[in-house]
């Protein structure tokens, strides 16, 4: 703070202190075509299903794995937002989407429970619209020993598009074509992967990660 009373901090470049937060987050389906519905690719869809919803259910969240931990990290300063997400699911169990197969796979903050308390509800954080909606490279589909497993097909790259209301649509980009194109991954992409991984014990690791620029709190 100056003699006259006036901050130049900023000015002065000055950042301001990070943030650090997170959330609990929750692997989950909405109906297909969701994601080529209209320009913001669906970003409301009601869930058609989720991977906990199951007994027992297919996410893991052993906090205290040594090999795989769901969970999700959001670092801010400024309007730089970064995070890192893991789902962890159990590669032992049947698929519970036989018959939901072309439903279409996202991210978001697992809902909450009864007494469960509201910090709990910490989604992403709102992206600057100046920049649009954000579309993350780094995204994996491995399994314990880091071995990828997604995609099946050739030529074609994992990605994941920040949707409003800070979810996240898990798709698959062609570059086989020009230009190239993007859908969305489905029930089924995951379903080919659970019981086929052996020995007993052993998980299916999806982990998204990127940067953006988000609006000041």
């Amino acid at each position: 703070m100056s003699l006259s009373g006036i901050d130049n901090s900023t000015s002065r470049g000055v950042s301001n202190d990070v943030q650090q937060s997170g959330f609990r987050p929750q692997l989950f389906l909405v109906a297909a075509g969701s994601y080529a519905s209209n320009p913001a690719y669906g970003p409301y869809a009601v869930a058609t299903g989720t991977y906990d919803a199951q007994t027992p259910p297919i996410t893991d969240r052993n906090d205290s794995s040594s090999i795989c931990q769901t969970r999700a990290r959001i670092r801010q300063q400024d309007n730089n937002i970064s995070f890192d997400i893991t789902i962890c699911l159990d590669a032992t169990q049947p698929n519970p989407f036989v018959l939901l197969d072309t439903d279409e796979v996202r991210i978001r903050v697992l809902p909450l429970s009864a007494g469960d308390p509201g910090r709990y509800n910490n989604p992403l954080k709102t992206q600057d619209p100046f920049y649009g909606l954000p579309l993350f490279l780094d995204v994996e589909v491995v399994n314990q020993l880091g071995v990828n497993l997604l995609p099946l097909v050739a030529n074609t790259v994992l990605q994941a598009r920040y949707l409003s209301g800070g979810q996240l649509a898990l798709v698959q980009q062609d570059i086989s074509v020009a230009p190239p194109v993007s859908t969305a991954l489905v029930a089924d992409d995951i379903g080919a992967l659970l019981s086929i991984l052996n020995p007993p014990g052993s998980l299916i690791r999806i982990h998204v990660r990127g940067q953006y620029k988000g609006t000041h709190n």
